[in-house]
């Protein structure tokens, strides 16, 4: 599982603001729904802690263990690696050389399309609130701990406070618009590589706190100044 820091700078997926990492997808993702509750493959995504489907950039301070792609690009679309901001070699790499800067096609057409697929993977059942969507902006924090499960929303979810995640297994968010963790928000328990937030539109983490998992957003994934991100952000 690779980590990825940043410092003082903004992370954001989005087509209209360059705040510090921008990672925009550049279409809506098919979903068909699926049963088992279970972790998706990555595959050739596997590699990358940041991507996006039009534009990522990085005006300062962000270190990033992994790949940052990009797809379909331009390459050129890709700014401030190297430079503002770092990319930190991993242990392991499938998606190219070592923390390359992996810009466009037709190297980041299979990451993309592996991305694709995880995302329409989660569309699982839901389990929790007796199977029934959580009323829109439900406040993750007021309905913990949770076991392992699959968590939906109505619209959005929110994190203010603390989310417990108890015993072991996968957790899988899924909210049809956005998800915000609120500053101070923070997550206890729980593998990263079994945290999944499927998300239909953005995703804003705007806490100092550790966040967990891995982030699928359509259209946008934003890391304000002091974030930090013990997984991946791909859109």
């Amino acid at each position: 599982m690779m980590n990825q820091k940043n410092g003082r700078v903004t992370i954001f997926v989005s087509a209209l603001l360059l705040l510090t990492i921008i990672l925009v997808a550049a279409n809506t993702l098919v979903v068909n729904n699926v049963s088992a509750q279970v972790s998706p493959t990555l595959g050739a995504a596997s590699s990358y802690s940041l991507f996006g489907g039009s534009g990522v950039s990085c005006s300062g301070g962000a270190s990033v263990t992994g790949d940052v792609g990009i797809s379909p690009g331009p390459a050129t679309a890709i700014t401030g690696f190297p430079g503002l901001c770092s990319i930190v070699p991993p242990g392991a790499n499938q998606g190219g050389p070592p923390g390359a800067n992996q810009g466009g096609p037709p190297g980041t057409n299979a990451a993309r399309a592996a991305i694709g697929a995880a995302f329409t993977a989660l569309t699982q059942t839901c389990t929790g609130n007796g199977g029934t969507p959580y009323p829109d902006g439900t406040n993750l924090a007021l309905i913990s701990p949770l076991p392992p499960g699959v968590y939906c929303s109505a619209g959005s979810f929110s994190l203010s406070g603390t989310l417990i995640l108890s015993g072991s297994g996968v957790w899988i968010f899924r909210t049809v618009s956005t998800l915000l963790f609120n500053p101070g928000a923070k997550i206890v328990g729980g593998d990263p590589c079994n945290v999944w937030w499927q998300v239909g539109k953005a995703a804003t983490l705007d806490t100092t706190n550790p966040i967990i998992g891995n982030i699928l957003a359509v259209s946008g994934i934003q890391l304000n100044g002091g974030s930090i991100l013990n997984g991946r952000a791909l859109a």
